[in-house]
């Protein structure tokens, strides 16, 4: 490998690749419920994938945003999840 600068910069795209990944699994195999408010919000369901398949990689993508810090549940059903986004804001 490389020199520092080059292990840093591989660490920082492993971390946006494992983020854009999880985020995509989760908006890709949740069913989005909207959440009318001030702005309109998305809330996943993490129990709708389709697959036995698909729902290993939504228990992972949840596991990694969380361990980031980088999700957040519903206080009323722990099931539905929003990702935020890279600073810790709400995405839409």
């Amino acid at each position: 490998m490389g020199n520092e600068r080059d292990t840093c910069e591989l660490e920082r795209l492993a971390h946006e690749i494992a983020y854009g990944a999880a985020r995509s699994d989760i908006e890709c195999y949740c069913e989005g419920q909207a959440e009318a408010g001030a702005r309109l919000s998305w809330w996943y369901d993490t129990t709708s994938a389709e697959s036995s398949e698909e729902q290993e990689w939504v228990v992972m993508a949840v596991r990694y945003l969380e361990l980031r810090g980088l999700l957040k549940r519903n206080p009323e059903n722990a099931a539905l999840v929003r990702p935020m986004d890279e600073d810790g804001g709400q995405l839409t």
